[in-house]
């Protein structure tokens, strides 16, 4: 296609991927079995998951999943003359493509649009192809990555039609403070900006760390983006949504689905109908592995301090340390591949300027990863 944006992330994983025994850059949890997740099913799922007919499903969503993914938020929808319904969100094939079509209907060629950075790529590349785009970078600061809300006020332009973000934040696991979001929130009111929200790693809060509010809930032009991949441990049913109070922005995201996957696939709207439903089940357990992974991670980075400049993450399930000494992300990575068969992401993939590696601590196979990085140190040490 002409001019067709490559997609780094996933050009890197294709092309290397298949070489490597062990990833450690996984950007989820170790997905859930089918006999796991059947294994808490209620009575009426078990029949429709039993009965299932192999035909297309709605292209918003079975309604029964539509109204279970309604109860994660408090926000209603503005239908006419100021009247209000509790709110409705509409189905899409994985957050992706929610991204795609959520954008697309967002923004047009005369719309300006400002993206934090490092992110996602599609949630930089689709606003580039739509219209003039502003990037502000999240900055290493006193332990944290800051979102500098000074830069973005500078950013904004008379045609800013939107600001995209991502937290808790992939690649960095950052996750700022309450009064920030509060913060971001009131600029965005004051110029008319509607927030494009990624916030399919949202309930994997570190331990203390208070957790935003979807944006859907508190801001008539907050546009909350989610997804049963993260939390859920489930990519395999690529159910992604998008919440949003403006009816009519729902409405024209939804009728881009036309052009894309019509509708989700009819399983996986029923076994994401399970897990929903068995959330309160499912998702304290995810986060208990998670929590215990970060700790052999925390105590790897702390051993090797000479080597990795690091700040914890608040959410999420990675991190985005810094080398020192001078290395190449790239050249670590690669090496580290070919000598232990061992995969991490380099930050070039997020078009980040630094020496970074995006690295997960998620997986039951944290630490042979792990031991296959301590192997490669000891042989770089070697070396040099």
């Amino acid at each position: 296609m002409h001019n067709q944006p490559v997609f780094a992330l996933e050009q890197y994983l294709l092309k290397y991927e298949h070489k490597a025994e062990i990833s450690l850059c996984n950007s989820g949890l170790d997905p859930l079995t089918l006999s796991q997740l059947l294994a808490v099913c209620d009575s009426e799922t078990r029949a429709l998951w039993e009965q299932q007919m192999l035909g297309y499903s709605e292209p918003q969503g079975h309604p029964l999943l539509r109204a279970e993914i309604a109860s994660l938020y408090e926000c209603s929808n503005e239908v006419s003359d100021g009247a209000k319904q509790k709110l409705a969100p509409v189905l899409f094939a994985g957050a992706s493509e929610a991204i795609l079509c959520g954008l697309s209907a967002l923004l047009s060629a005369d719309d300006h649009c400002i993206v934090i950075t490092p992110c996602y790529q599609s949630l930089k590349t689709v606003p580039q192809k739509l219209c003039e785009t502003t990037t502000v970078s999240l900055q290493p600061e006193d332990g944290q990555w800051r979102l500098d809300l000074s830069a973005i006020r500078e950013a904004i332009q008379p045609n800013t039609r939107a600001v995209v973000i991502n937290f808790p934040h992939n690649p960095t696991g950052a996750l700022p403070e309450r009064a920030i979001l509060d913060e971001l929130v009131a600029l965005a009111r004051q110029y008319g900006l509607y927030l494009f929200s990624d916030e399919v790693y949202r309930g994997l809060e570190m331990p203390g760390v208070e957790p935003w509010p979807p944006l859907a809930n508190v801001y008539e032009r907050g546009i909350s983006v989610g997804s049963l991949s993260k939390l859920y441990a489930l990519p395999g049913v690529r159910t992604g949504w998008l919440a949003c109070p403006d009816s009519a922005f729902l409405e024209a995201a939804s009728g881009l689905k036309h052009f894309t996957s019509i509708c989700n696939n009819t399983p996986g709207e029923i076994l994401s109908l399970i897990a929903l439903r068995a959330r309160h089940a499912l998702v304290p357990a995810s986060k208990a592995a998670l929590s215990s992974h970060f700790e052999q991670m925390e105590a790897f980075l702390n051993r090797h301090a000479d080597l990795f400049e690091w700040i914890p993450p608040q959410a999420g399930c990675l991190i985005f340390p810094q080398l020192k000494r001078g290395m190449s992300a790239e050249r670590f990575a690669l090496d580290l591949l070919y000598t232990q068969k061992v995969l991490v992401l380099p930050g070039q993939v997020y078009d980040f300027p630094g020496e970074a590696l995006r690295l997960s601590f998620a997986g039951r196979t944290l630490p042979q990863a792990l031991q296959g990085v301590e192997n490669f140190i000891g042989q770089m040490a070697l070396v040099h």
